[in-house]
């Protein structure tokens, strides 16, 4: 059989089976619907449990993992990780002439 026979068969067997589904009625073809997509939501279902049990077994076992691991034993005060305080802007001085005549002044009288 070549390609275009075997398309031809697929063709006619799809025509035969859409006639039996005009025949058939509603009711039987709602009821198949529905149990097809109980079936797909059921399916659904197992395959999300499936993966949960997946997930809650690999946690338990990081659990007991990390439960064998030797305990860290930690002393003394925990350190309190501060932020870095500003640099300190050191503002000059000018001296004024007053300023300066009081410094001559006190240089005079008090050296």
């Amino acid at each position: 059989m070549n390609t275009l026979q075997m398309t031809l068969a697929i063709e006619r067997r799809l025509e035969e089976l859409l006639q039996i589904v005009d025949k058939l009625p509603i009711s039987v073809i709602e009821a198949a619907e529905k149990q097809r997509d109980r079936y797909r939501r059921q399916l659904q279902r197992k395959i999300i449990l499936k993966h949960q049990e997946e997930m809650q077994a690999e946690r338990q076992r990081r659990t007991m993992e990390k439960a064998l691991l030797a305990s860290k034993i930690l002393s003394g005060r925990k350190l309190m990780f501060r932020s870095v305080p500003r640099p300190v802007v050191q503002r000059k001085v000018e001296k004024t002439k007053w300023r300066e005549r009081v410094d001559e002044e006190m240089d005079y009288f008090y050296n």
